[in-house]
């Protein structure tokens, strides 16, 4: 059984995630912004902690993330653009403020649109059409790189 903090755990992707590592018996924690949001049956079998990723401040989330084995962020969307990339910078540098030995083993579940094109040397992203909406998830993704 590992620690897991799920980010973003009442949006789509975030609600699978969840219900998987519930069932794969893991001890989880989310951070939502509306726990409301949260299936009837799990919120007695989660540690909740409801804020908002957008505003808190990164000390109060690396309080937050010390202690668990791993983080999985389903948080933000591509959409959103800046807002995006800022939400998952915050993140980042929330775990990048704890100490080395403190830090979680770190999921960032994104588009495919970072995929790389078979043997080209490009990414989805970079295509015309893509680039235009998608964009925040290669911003997210030189984030992460670095």
């Amino acid at each position: 059984m590992k620690r897991l903090l799920i980010l973003g755990a009442t949006g789509s992707l975030g609600r699978h995630v969840l219900q998987q590592a519930v069932a794969a018996g893991h001890q989880v924690s989310v951070l939502v912004r509306n726990p409301a949001k949260l299936p009837t049956e799990l919120r007695s079998r989660i540690t909740v902690h409801q804020m908002d990723l957008g505003t808190v401040a990164i000390g109060a989330l690396a309080d937050i993330i010390r202690g668990h084995e791993a983080l999985i962020n389903c948080a933000g969307l591509v959409t959103e653009g800046r807002v995006f990339v800022q939400l998952v910078d915050r993140i980042v540098s929330s775990v990048e403020s704890l100490a080395p030995a403190e830090r979680p083993t770190c999921w960032f579940l994104g588009g495919a649109a970072v995929l790389d094109i078979g043997p080209t040397g490009r990414r989805g992203v970079e295509l015309p059409k893509v680039r235009d909406t998608y964009w925040p998830h290669l911003k997210n993704f030189e984030r992460l790189s670095a």
